[in-house]
């Protein structure tokens, strides 16, 4: 269904980093991450690590058409997906 990265690629993390603190570069509970469905961009927030590579996210919005739906999942939608899919990663 969604896009996967290009192998060997890794997830891009965006937000505000405060200084002298590591974060680790997974994704977890509370991020906000992108999916590739198409030409569409899904917004998802992660609210549940299934394991180390599966995750369950709300839906947040679509882009660029911010449609309050896109091939039959709406937003506030719960869908599952990999990590393999997540191509950006925002906290």
């Amino acid at each position: 269904m969604f896009t996967k990265r290009i192998a060997h690629s890794s997830i891009i993390y965006a937000g505000k980093r405060l200084y002298g603190v590591r974060y680790n570069d997974t994704v977890t509970h509370g991020d906000n991450v992108s999916l590739l469905l198409g030409t569409e961009l899904v917004l998802v927030e992660i609210v549940q690590v299934m394991d180390g590579f599966r995750f369950r996210g709300r839906i947040r919005d679509f882009q660029p058409s911010s449609a309050r739906e896109f091939n039959g999942m709406k937003i506030h939608d719960e869908i599952e997906f990999e990590e393999a899919h997540v191509l950006t990663c925002f906290r």
